[in-house]
C-alpha cells in the first residue's frame, strides 16, 4: 500500500483546526506508520481530501461570484439634455421620455381626493333638491 506522510499532506492542505489525527480519526481514515515511523495515511484517501477541498473551493468560489453579482449596483443612465428655457420635464420629455402619468398610470386617490369628491356630490344633491323645491312652488 502506497501511504502519503501527514506532513507532507500538509503542504497541500490547510491544517485543521482540530489537528490531523483528531480530523481523520472523525472522518474514519486509518493513520499508519510508514516505513520512516512517520503517521501517514493511504494515497486514496489523501486523493479524497484534496477532492473534498478542490470541491469545497469551487462551491465558495460560486457563492462569491453569486454575492457579487447580487452587489453590482446597476448603471444609473446619465440622464438628458437640458433645454435652455425648460424645466426638467420638459428636458425630459423632448428627449423622448414618458411622463410619469404615462409610465405609472393615475395614482390611486388619496384620502383628500376622496373627502372632497363626496363633498361636491354631496353639494350637487343638495342644489338639486334646492331646485326641485324651487319649481313645486
Amino acid at each position: 500500500m502506497r501511504l502519503v506522510p501527514i506532513s507532507v499532506l500538509g503542504l497541500d492542505l490547510a491544517q485543521p483546526i482540530s489537528g490531523w489525527e483528531q480530523m481523520l480519526a472523525d472522518r474514519g481514515v486509518e493513520v499508519v506508520e510508514d516505513d520512516l515511523g512517520r503517521a501517514s495515511i493511504s494515497r486514496s484517501d489523501a486523493r479524497a481530501l484534496i477532492e473534498d477541498r478542490r470541491q469545497r473551493e469551487s462551491r465558495l468560489a460560486a457563492e462569491r461570484t453569486e454575492k457579487a453579482a447580487a452587489r453590482q449596483v446597476a448603471v444609473v443612465p446619465a440622464g438628458v439634455p437640458a433645454l435652455e428655457d425648460g424645466s426638467p420635464y420638459e428636458s425630459m420629455m423632448a428627449a423622448g421620455g414618458i411622463s410619469p402619468a404615462e409610465e405609472f398610470g393615475r395614482p390611486a386617490p388619496s384620502f383628500l381626493e376622496t373627502e372632497l369628491e363626496e363633498g361636491r356630490q354631496h353639494a350637487a344633491a343638495r342644489r338639486a333638491a334646492v331646485k326641485r323645491r324651487k319649481a313645486k312652488q
